[in-house]
């Protein structure tokens, strides 16, 4: 069902937010569906869970409160064309956002105003990351560079170039002193300090689609097209044998935060399946995602998933 009150609003001017809804409380008895005028294609928790922030096909940022006495949405707009990719900064001030128009928007979340407009990549970015302590955030998308940028000014940090493809998902180690990203048939594993390779994932599978580092650093979880879910060794780059290639074809995997679990689901299949890492089995599966999920991320206590499906965001609470 659709949580009463957002019904989407006409787009504000660009750098604007507008609220609206706010009448009743979202709180999260159960699965409940965020409606969108048009597909949502990334998706992020704030780190305080009050807020699932959406990458629209309409041009704008999608936020959603979630909390009790305050309005139910807010639409930021500034992108000239698709959003492709948001995240959160750590202490959930600042929201990055990407996408067709080359440009990553810095965006102030108590405002809904942007305060840095980051220039640089030559094509669409699909992934963003901020590091753990939010001064750096990673940006890459179709032109093949990883870029990194300082939080605080705005500068360009660095350019990590030669990825041989399309650069679809981007992830900082816990501790911030590495960067996953992968695309394609590569997962490259980035030194934060020197800007230079330290490293690579020996089989990754084809058409890799998302990279996620287990909570406590020891391990990367990868999604493929044609290879399923994959769990790697974060310090050896081996694969671990129970994960090669479970799951079917996986475009989007995220960790709990405990570590505990990890969600998996993607394009051409519309099942979203939670996984125990400790033991690679199969705890449970959802079936009604109306469309495949593009992106997926837990809430910060862990106790609810969100994953896209086409003009939604879909919210479940897992009872163990």
């Amino acid at each position: 069902d659709a949580v009463p009150g957002l019904a989407p609003r006409p787009a504000p001017e660009a750098g604007t937010a507008a609220w609206y809804g706010g009448g009743s409380s979202a709180r999260l008895p159960g699965p409940f569906v965020l409606e969108a005028p048009s597909e949502v294609f990334g998706l992020a928790f704030s780190p305080d869970g009050g807020v699932v922030a959406g990458a629209g096909g309409d041009r704008l940022v999608r936020l959603w409160d979630l909390t009790a006495g305050r309005g139910a949405g807010v639409d930021l707009a500034g992108h000239e064309s698709l959003v492709l990719t948001v995240a959160f900064s750590p202490d959930g001030r600042t929201l990055a956002s990407g996408g067709y128009d080359r440009t990553v928007l810095l965006w102030d979340v108590a405002t809904g105003r942007t305060t840095l407009t980051l220039r640089g990549h030559t094509n669409w970015i699909r992934a963003l990351a901020f590091s753990p302590d939010g001064r750096v955030l990673a940006s890459a998308g179709n032109d093949r560079s990883v870029r990194l940028w300082d939080t605080a000014t705005g500068s360009d940090l660095a350019k990590l170039p030669g990825h041989p493809g399309w650069v679809r998902s981007l992830a900082f180690s816990p501790d911030g002193t590495a960067l996953a990203a992968a695309g394609g048939r590569t997962v490259r594993l980035w030194d934060v300090a020197t800007a230079s390779v330290a490293g690579a994932l020996p089989d990754p599978g084809r058409k890799v689609r998302s990279v996620a580092f287990a909570p406590d650093g020891t391990a990367l979880a990868v999604g493929g097209l044609a290879s399923g879910v994959r769990m790697f060794g974060a310090a050896s780059l081996e694969p671990l044998p129970a994960w090669t290639g479970t799951g079917g074809r996986c475009g989007a995997v995220a960790f709990s935060p405990d570590g505990a679990r990890l969600a998996a689901g993607g394009p051409g299949r519309r099942t979203v399946t939670l996984w125990d890492t400790a033991t690679a089995k199969d705890l449970t599966s959802w079936t009604d995602n109306p469309a495949p999920a593009r992106a997926m991320a837990f809430s910060p206590d862990g106790t609810v998933l969100a994953t896209t499906a086409f003009r939604t965001v879909r919210l479940r609470r897992y009872a163990e």
